[in-house]
């Protein structure tokens, strides 16, 4: 059971860093987070997904010469959630597999 415990913890873990590292890379990069949620409010759109925040304000100016403003962050709760969800899938997956396998040794 610890076995797959930890199995399951290390490929949540490696799921959750490698989309993290594509979205912070993205987010400093590109301006745009492919695999967050996008909240638009006002003269700002927020993005948050596997441990990124990413929030564009786009000022409204009458003559149009300003420029749009882009703030990177970490969000912690948006990395811990995704991280326990696929833990929790993973586990469950581990642990059907073992009983379709001691099912089909009987």
């Amino acid at each position: 059971m610890k076995k797959k415990l930890l199995i399951a913890f290390i490929v949540s873990l490696v799921i959750n860093l490698l989309l993290f590292s594509i979205n912070m890379v993205s987010a400093n990069m590109f301006h745009k987070l492919p695999i967050g949620q996008a909240i638009p409010g006002g003269e700002c759109i927020e993005y948050i997904g596997f441990g990124v925040y990413l929030l564009a304000v786009f000022p409204m100016t009458a003559d149009g010469g300003a420029s749009v403003s882009y703030s990177v962050g970490l969000n912690f709760i948006s990395f811990i959630i995704p991280l326990i969800l696929i833990f929790l899938l993973v586990f469950i997956i581990l642990i059907l597999i073992n009983k379709l396998r001691r099912k089909k040794n009987v």
